[in-house]
């Protein structure tokens, strides 16, 4: 059995508003609470954005870095006015990118995310306006990140870069999106995305690494870098009876994205997610939380948008992309929530809550239709899934949970995060 991976870090965090209550704020790989409709937040699509955010064109997320987010602070009654301030600062750890720190800034609809560390450096810059029944929802950002990825990292056997290296996904983009509520609880999105894609051996090198330390691709094309255009839609709805930790409602995902054969790589390809959470109420804030989620890619498919599995929003006995990556996927995951302490006393935290989880996730023997076959020189299973114990704590700074998770072949992690799951 391995040692524990993704211990919790410490926290420390700054919060500057302009009022006496602090103002929302985004957080790395989690979306703030509102309707907008990105369907790839909590979930299992791989990502074709920097993982300082998930891309709005996938539903799913498996490509978990482990990465712990930033607090979400919630925004004070009454106050629409737009002009708060708020940053947070907080150092954090993963399997991929080790121990790293991250700032979080917001003013009114601008958001500006920052991290670096031992394996990671990255920003991302956006201007982020949620839908209403009455007025259109859009979405302009821009990213630049260094960081290894699940994909080429982990499993049965380590395949490295020349000289050892640990190949680092660099991501360098754009995505424009718009969203407009259709019912009070359907959202419809649509966008248009694109990123530069290499990998390095390091944070800051101008070298592109084209095949790993066996020859594998690591870029679908011939130059080390691919360009990905595409065009992104997303219909997202839910009838949860609250927002943060539901007991009784579902929510639906749909995603479908479009890659156009444009610039390096001359990548084509189609792919569809889609996702479901029922809750279930068993007794008084009792509750059985079902997931399905699957996905399948047509045509070219590079290693690093591979569906990958492992990690805490995919099978949590396994680190982030351990499990395997392929063309298409399925994941199931049954959770029981129950009351462990209820409401507390203690500063900044509302109620804690116990869970009881098992997950499945398989590629479905895809892994060998991936360029590079990332999974399969790995030694990855593919097929496997886990059970565990957590914690879900409702807090000032919104829903943090903390999963133990032990894999089918033995192994055991740790997973610290905040937001929810799905």
């Amino acid at each position: 059995m391995r040692s524990l991976k993704n211990h919790s870090p410490t926290i420390f965090t700054i919060v500057l508003a302009s009022s006496t209550s602090l103002l929302a704020a985004p957080s790395y790989g989690q979306t703030p609470p509102s309707s907008h409709p990105t369907p790839t937040s909590e979930s299992l699509a791989p990502p074709t954005n920097p993982a300082l955010r998930e891309n709005a064109s996938h539903l799913l997320q498996p490509e978990d870095t482990g990465t712990l987010a930033a607090p979400i602070a919630q925004e004070p009654p009454g106050n629409d006015d737009g002009g708060g301030f708020s940053i947070f600062a907080f150092p954090s750890n993963s399997s991929a990118k080790g121990w790293f720190g991250q700032i979080e800034a917001s003013l009114g609809n601008i958001e500006a995310s920052f991290e670096a560390g031992e394996q990671t450096f990255g920003y991302e810059l956006a201007y982020d306006k949620d839908p209403t029944m009455e007025e259109v929802g859009y979405r302009l950002s821009f990213f630049n990140s260094r960081s290894p990825e699940g994909v080429f990292i982990h499993g049965g056997q380590d395949v490295e870069l020349v000289h050892e290296h640990t190949p680092w996904v660099h991501r360098l983009g754009g995505e424009v999106e718009v969203s407009q509520k259709v019912h009070p609880d359907v959202t419809l999105s649509a966008g248009i995305g694109y990123q530069r894609v290499s990998v390095r051996n390091r944070a800051f090198t101008d070298e592109v690494q084209e095949r790993d330390e066996f020859g594998n691709r690591l870029t679908f094309g011939e130059d080390g870098q691919d360009d990905l255009v595409t065009l992104n839609f997303g219909l997202v709805g839910e009838s949860l009876n609250r927002e943060v930790f539901p007991t009784s409602g579902s929510k639906l995902k749909v995603g479908v994205e479009q890659s156009l054969p444009i610039g390096f790589g001359d990548i084509a390809f189609n792919r569809i997610t889609a996702g479901y959470s029922q809750y279930v109420p068993l007794a008084e804030e009792q509750t059985l939380l079902l997931n399905l989620q699957g996905g399948h890619t047509i045509g070219d498919l590079p290693p690093y948008e591979g569906f990958s599995l492992g990690g805490r929003k995919s099978v949590r006995g396994y680190s982030a992309g351990e499990l395997g990556t392929g063309r298409t996927f399925l994941q199931a995951t049954a959770e029981y929530r129950f009351p462990l302490f209820g409401e507390v006393d203690l500063p900044l935290l509302r109620t804690i809550n116990g869970a009881a989880f098992v997950d499945f996730g398989t590629d479905f023997d895809t892994a060998e239709t991936v360029k590079g076959e990332p999974a399969d020189e790995r030694d990855k299973a593919g097929t496997g899934f886990g059970v565990g114990v957590g914690l879900r704590v409702d807090s000032e700074f919104g829903p943090l949970l903390l999963d133990l998770g032990v894999a089918d072949q033995g192994d055991v992690s740790l997973h610290f995060s905040f937001g929810e799951r799905f």
